[in-house]
């Protein structure tokens, strides 16, 4: 987490329910994971790298499809207000990057990057904007670009999360939290959709209706 503590807590919720729906059965569970859970459910479903001292998840052979909605696969996590690094116990002995060694999203992607578990089908949404990124919140350039405060203070908002995620742009496209390049994961089916990455009173977002029909019909 930002605060530098592990998401086994978590992590162990998803193990015992996915063995509960699953039972004796393998390939029946369908996971559809927002924002961070896309990659977490990346993690789990690995069987390669102990976590916090206990045995890999291995959920992969429960899994049929995995479908992350605005999920921060490959985000550089170079937060403004900083970032702690994570104290995993019991790892001390696991060979991993010291990169993987303070951060769990590191971990995942070095140890099952992009689509990697081959029995399951990935499906990674991404959603989109109708207005990009902003390095500053100027007021002059406002009125000169005949915008309003509330959508120039919206774009640059976006932009402050943008560039935790990418490391040095503010001024991409995406759902207003996650830019669409680093939702997207190599081997997956990419998909993108017009919505915001989380519920709210002015546009849809990926758990509403007409955006569900758009993601819902890969599951098949």
């Amino acid at each position: 987490t930002l605060a530098g503590g592990a998401f086994d807590s978590l992590l162990n919720k998803l193990d015992a329910t996915a063995r509960w729906t699953a039972g004796e059965r393998e390939r029946v569970v369908v996971l559809v994971a927002h924002s961070a859970g896309g990659w977490l459910s990346r993690l789990w479903m690995g069987s390669k790298v102990s976590y916090c001292g206990r045995a890999p998840y291995g959920g992969a052979k429960y899994v049929r499809a995995l479908i992350t909605l605005g999920s921060p696969h490959s985000s550089a996590e170079a937060y403004p207000f900083g970032r702690v690094l994570e104290t995993r116990p019991g790892e001390d002995e696991c060979a991993m990057s010291d990169a993987a060694r303070g951060s769990s999203l590191a971990l995942t992607n070095e140890a099952y990057p992009g689509a990697y578990e081959s029995g399951v089908k990935y499906v990674a949404v991404a959603g989109t904007l109708d207005f990009a990124g902003a390095e500053t919140f100027d007021v002059g350039g406002v009125l000169r670009a005949n915008k309003t405060v509330a959508q120039a203070w919206r774009e640059y908002v976006a932009g402050i999360s943008y560039k935790a995620n990418t490391g040095n742009d503010a001024k991409v496209i995406g759902d207003g939290v996650c830019p669409v390049d680093v939702a997207a994961l190599e081997g997956a089916v990419n998909i993108r959709v017009t919505c915001h990455h989380s519920p709210n009173s002015t546009c849809d977002w990926y758990g509403s209706p007409s955006i569900i029909d758009e993601w819902i019909t890969h599951i098949s």
